[in-house]
């Protein structure tokens, strides 16, 4: 039994260490440009225009007015979405197709309708966004980092079960590192650290792989929005902004418009999120579609009829994401970045320090016979 606990840690030891050296690069770029990312919301609602204190109980204006100064200022836009703030302080964002075909997004105050220019854009987060999410590769980049996802994971898991095959000292490998001899601390950290961090290195690259291939944990694609018909949508008319949302909260009350799409190329019906008490995600989970020439509701899909599957990726999106419990979670979560290259650099150093003992002991038996036969010689 024991030769078997040896082996088995012997072999795991091996996919540990292969697997840091191959992928261990690309993890600490994912956990170092995911350290940024935790913030993004935050950091994106800092570069938002400030909003003047709203009297008690101020009513959002008119959808309508609002479309209307956007055209006066813009003629000729065409609207595509349109972001409601999830904070009474936030701005309203409207998403619009230019003349020129250009796309701009405009920032509104929802209480007076005025313009408060346009959104500016953050160069380095959008940078580093696309780096975490598609290595900077597109479609091909974002399946990429569900293999680094999925490296993570065998390598998380692995350096656990390499400790668990072996001889366990609970609380000598769950103490802080001693000093002493840089080699022997080295080893210790990277024990105690892995130890310590694998389990939620574990969560963050299980979910990591759910959002990177998320079709493939919903058992099928996203579904198409119903009554969808390519090319056709664009030629649609539009009936009144505020028409749709009263048929979308009638259709689903008590919740909170988040989000409003409206009829473009590849669909031809106008999509709303909701949030209802209860949704996994601020953003919300119900979406109500409405005939945009009508505002008759086509379908209603609600969060809490949802599929196991698609609740297990929306859990997925927000765990990795850091929705839930607010900046006391996001900032031990964002220090989890730093993890991986913790655990990359002290695992290097084992691995240099071993292949140098290797090739000293190499050295070693070489000359030992020589020297031997010298001092038979002398001896003589």
């Amino acid at each position: 039994m024991q030769f078997q606990n040896r082996y088995a840690q012997q072999v795991l030891r091996q996919v540990h260490l292969w697997l840091g050296l191959v992928a261990g690069l690309f993890i600490v770029m994912m956990g170092l440009s995911g350290f940024a990312l935790v913030y993004r919301i935050r950091l994106e609602r800092a570069a938002e225009p400030r909003i003047a204190d709203r009297a008690p109980g101020a009513m959002p204006l008119s959808l309508d007015v609002i479309a209307t100064r956007l055209a006066s200022t813009h003629p000729g836009a065409k609207i595509g979405r349109i972001v409601f703030p999830e904070t009474a302080a936030g701005p309203l964002l409207v998403s619009a197709d230019l003349k020129d075909t250009k796309r701009a997004q405009i920032f509104f105050d929802p209480a007076t309708g005025q313009d408060l220019g346009e959104k500016r854009s953050i160069a380095w987060l959008d940078w580093i966004v696309d780096l975490h999410q598609n290595l900077l590769l597109g479609k091909t980049g974002r399946a990429l980092t569900g293999v680094i996802g999925v490296a993570l994971l065998l390598l998380s898991a692995s350096g656990v079960l390499s400790w668990l095959a072996g001889t366990r000292d609970w609380k000598r490998s769950l103490s802080l590192p001693q000093p002493g001899p840089w080699r022997r601390v080295n080893f210790q950290t990277h024990r105690w650290a892995g130890l310590w961090i694998n389990a939620l290195l574990i969560v963050i690259s299980s979910t990591g792989i759910v959002l990177a291939w998320p079709s493939i944990f919903q058992g099928a694609a996203m579904p198409v929005q119903a009554g969808a018909q390519p090319g056709r949508g664009a030629h649609k008319p539009l009936l009144s902004l505020d028409e749709y949302i009263r048929a979308a909260t009638a259709a689903i009350p008590h919740g909170v418009v988040r989000e409003m799409r409206l009829a473009s190329r590849g669909a031809n019906s106008v999509s709303i999120a909701i949030w209802t008490q209860g949704d996994i995600r601020p953003k919300g989970g119900n979406t109500v579609l409405l005939d945009p020439a009508s505002a008759r509701v086509i379908s209603v899909e609600r969060a809490s009829a949802a599929s196991l599957s698609v609740k297990f990726v929306e859990l997925a999106n927000a765990i990795h994401k850091t929705e839930l419990g607010g900046l006391p979670l996001q900032v031990p979560w964002s220090l989890l970045g730093f993890a991986p290259a913790l655990l990359f650099v002290s695992g290097v150093g084992i691995w240099w320090q071993r292949r140098q003992t290797g090739r000293t002991a190499v050295v070693r038996e070489r000359i030992k016979p020589e020297a031997v036969g010298e001092r038979t010689l002398v001896h003589k």
